[in-house]
C-alpha cells in the first residue's frame, strides 16, 4: 500500500512554549518564606538555595554565607532579600523540584497545576531556574551515598589543594558551588557552560546518572530546546495507526538539518517507487514556516516540499503532517485567529510535474503554538490517528481531513486559567484525485 517515515524530536509539553502566567507572585512573599524556610531540612535548603542562585553574578558570598549560619538561619531568605529578581517564581519552581508536598500544599495551589506549569519531574525542561542546576540537583539526586563519595574521589583527583572546609561535607550540591568557584564546571546565563570535566567521570556510572549526562552533554553542545515530552505517546499511535492499513513504517529520532534533507531526498533510492502513497510525518519544535532539527538549525517548508517533491516520486501520492508550532502566539478562544503563509518562489528550470500529488497538513496555523499534552501526545496527532482508526476504512482521505479539522477546532482546553484552542490547516493541496486508505489488519 505505502510508505509512513516520521522523522522525530524526542530531545528537545498540554505545554506551550511561550505563556508567562506565574503564580508564584499571589502565594509566596518574604515572610511566607520564613514559615517554608522553617519547614525545610538543612540538606533541602541547600538544595533550593543551589537551584535558585544567579550564576551570573557568582555565588562566593552564599557559600561563606553557609559557612558561617546554623541550620536554622533563614540563608534562602537572605540570599533572595539583596540578590534575586523573580526570585518567587524561582523558589516554587524549586520546591515542586524538591517535591515536599508538605509545604506546597500549605501554599494552597494544586500539585496538577504546578506539575504542568513547571514539569518538575524532567532534567531538560525548566521554567525560570538555571536548568544545568536542576541537572545537578538531579544527578545529586541520583547517586547513592557511596557513588556520591566515588564521584568525589575522581574530581578530587584533578583538584590540588581541595577546599579542607568540604572535607567532612556531605551535601554534594556544596561541592559543586566550589567546583564553580574554582572553574572546574562552568554555568552561566548565555548557555556558555563547561561541564567537560565532570561529564568525563559520570560517564562511568550506571543508571538514572546516564539520562543525566546526556541531558548535560546537550546542554555543552549549546542546544535550547526542551524535551518534547508525550512525543512517544504519538510515535506509536501513528506506527499503530498507519500499521492497520497496511503502511511500512520507518521511525527515525533525532535527525541534524543535513540527515532530515538527506533521508526524504534518497527515498526512491531506499524504498523504491512501487508503492501508491507516503506519509512523511514529522514531529518537532517549529517556528512560522519551518521546523527546527535536533542540532537546532531551522529547516522551512518549503526545503521539506522540495526534499520530497522529485521526478521518481510524481505519480506517488505524498502526504506530509506535521506537528509543531508556528509561532509563539497562544491561541485562545477570544482571540481573533489569523494565518500568515509563506510565498513560494518558482524556478523555472525545474519540471513542475514533480510538485504534483502533493499534501501538507499542518498542527497549527501560521504564527500559533500547538498544543501537546506532555503524556497522552499532541491534540493533532492523537486526533489524526483516531479519525483515520474509525473512518479510514469507510471515508475518503478528504473527508477525515475536514473530520481531522473539525474535531480540533472543537477542542478546548484550560492552561494556567486561560481557555484555549488551536486551528489545523492545510498547507499546500495539489492532489491530483481523492483516495481512501484501504485496511488490512482489524483495529484495535
Amino acid at each position: 500500500m505505502g510508505i509512513l517515515l516520521m522523522t522525530i524530536r524526542l530531545t528537545m509539553s498540554l505545554l506551550m512554549d511561550g505563556i508567562a502566567y506565574s503564580v508564584a507572585k499571589t502565594v509566596i512573599n518574604i515572610n511566607i518564606l520564613k514559615q517554608i524556610e522553617d519547614d525545610l531540612d538543612i540538606d533541602e535548603k541547600i538544595s533550593v538555595l543551589f537551584m535558585i542562585l544567579d550564576y551570573a553574578n557568582g555565588f562566593n558570598n552564599i557559600f561563606d554565607l553557609f559557612k558561617l549560619k546554623t541550620k536554622n538561619a533563614y540563608i534562602i531568605v537572605d540570599y533572595v532579600k539583596n540578590n534575586l529578581e523573580n526570585w518567587e517564581e524561582k523558589v516554587l519552581e524549586a520546591l515542586c523540584i524538591l517535591n515536599n508536598r508538605q509545604v506546597l500544599k500549605k501554599l494552597g495551589i494544586s500539585p496538577n497545576v504546578l506539575d504542568l506549569q513547571y514539569v518538575p519531574k524532567h532534567t531538560s525542561y525548566s521554567k525560570s531556574i538555571n536548568v544545568i542546576a536542576k541537572c545537578l540537583y538531579k544527578l545529586c539526586e541520583s547517586l547513592n551515598e557511596s557513588e556520591q563519595k566515588l564521584l568525589l574521589t575522581y574530581v578530587k583527583s584533578e583538584i590540588h589543594n581541595y577546599e579542607p572546609l568540604l572535607d567532612n561535607v556531605d551535601y554534594l550540591e556544596l561541592h559543586m558551588l566550589y567546583w564553580i568557584q574554582i572553574g572546574y564546571i562552568t554555568i552561566s546565563k548565555d548557555k556558555m557552560h563547561n561541564m567537560k570535566k565532570l561529564l568525563k567521570h559520570l560517564k562511568k556510572f550506571e543508571g538514572r546518572v546516564k539520562i543525566i549526562c546526556m541531558e548535560l552533554e546537550k546542554f555543552e553542545n549549546g542546544l535550547q530546546y526542551e524535551t518534547r515530552f508525550g512525543t512517544r505517546a504519538d510515535s506509536i499511535n501513528l506506527s499503530e495507526t498507519f500499521k492497520i492499513f497496511g503502511f511500512k513504517v520507518e521511525i527515525l529520532q533525532n535527525l541534524k538539518k543535513n540527515e532530515m534533507l538527506e533521508k526524504i531526498k534518497n527515498i526512491s533510492k531506499d524504498y523504491g517507487i512501487k508503492y501508491d502513497c507516503l506519509f512523511l510525518c514529522i514531529l518537532s519544535h517549529g517556528y512560522k514556516g519551518g521546523i527546527i532539527a535536533s542540532d537546532e538549525k531551522e529547516v522551512s517548508l518549503e526545503t521539506i516540499e522540495r526534499a520530497l517533491c522529485c521526478m521518481e516520486l510524481k505519480d506517488v501520492i505524498k502526504i506530509v503532517i506535521i506537528q509543531a508550532c508556528q509561532g509563539k502566539t497562544c491561541g485562545t478562544i477570544s482571540n481573533s485567529l489569523t494565518t500568515d503563509g509563506l510565498h513560494d518562489s518558482f524556478i523555472p528550470t525545474e519540471d513542475i510535474r514533480q510538485f504534483a500529488n502533493f499534501f501538507m497538513f499542518m498542527s497549527t496555523i501560521q504564527g500559533f503554538l500547538s498544543i501537546r499534552h506532555k503524556e497522552q501526545g499532541s491534540w493533532f496527532i492523537q486526533e489524526v490517528c483516531s479519525i483515520f482508526k474509525t473512518y479510514g476504512n469507510q471515508l475518503s482521505f478528504y473527508d477525515c481531513v475536514r473530520k481531522i479539522m473539525k474535531s480540533i477546532r472543537e477542542k478546548k482546553g484550560t492552561i494556567d486559567g486561560n481557555q484555549i484552542a488551536q486551528l489545523t490547516e492545510i498547507r499546500l493541496d495539489r492532489l491530483e484525485s481523492d483516495f481512501q486508505l484501504k485496511q488490512v489488519i482489524s483495529a484495535v
